[in-house]
Parts: structure tokens; sequence; C-alpha cells
């Protein structure tokens, strides 16, 4: 079953996050970035866990206080403001988030 996961870090750089997003594309996860230091991820297989994810991240952002939080089928909405048309914001939410 499906996973998601919203992620939400103090402080970070781009050579951090890159090393994260390779992270992340190695393991098949699905993800969206488009606000600083917050990511949305999605687990296709329903391995991960916050635990886990958190135990990856600490070790591509050491010492950043940061959180993990899983959302759960059917419990959650979403709304936001950002850019449509060709570089629309949330194209990947709507696809991929519900």
């Amino acid at each position: 079953m499906k996973k998601r996961f919203v992620v939400a870090l103090k402080s970070h750089t781009p050579a951090q996050n890159k090393e994260f997003s390779n992270y992340i594309k190695s393991k098949g996860y699905g993800w969206w970035s488009w606000i600083d230091g917050v990511w949305l991820l999605v687990d296709v297989n329903g391995k991960c866990t916050a635990a886990s994810l958190r135990s990856a991240l600490t070790g591509f952002y050491p010492g950043v206080y940061l959180i993990v939080l899983e959302i759960l089928p059917g419990e959650d909405t979403w709304a936001g403001f950002g850019p449509t048309g060709d570089k629309d914001m949330f194209a990947w939410v709507r696809r991929n988030w519900n």
C-alpha cells in the first residue's frame, strides 16, 4: 500500500538536498519540493516508515532539526497557492498525493 510523508527541515544546503534527492530517487520514491525545506514523499511500495526516513535524513542533514509526518489514506486535505499553467506548482500533488 502506498505511503505518503511530509518532511520539514529547519536548515539545509543545496549539496545536502542533492544527496537526499539522489537517495529518494534510488529508493523509487516520488517527491515534490517546491517550498524551501519541505518535501512531500510517496513510497508506492509502502515499505518506508517515518522513523526509517528520519534516520536516513539525519545522515544527510546532521544536527538539523526536522520532522517527518506520515499522512494516512483518506485523512487529509490540502490547499496551496503558487504558479499554474506551464509551471504548475501542484500538478505533481494532484497526480500523486491522493
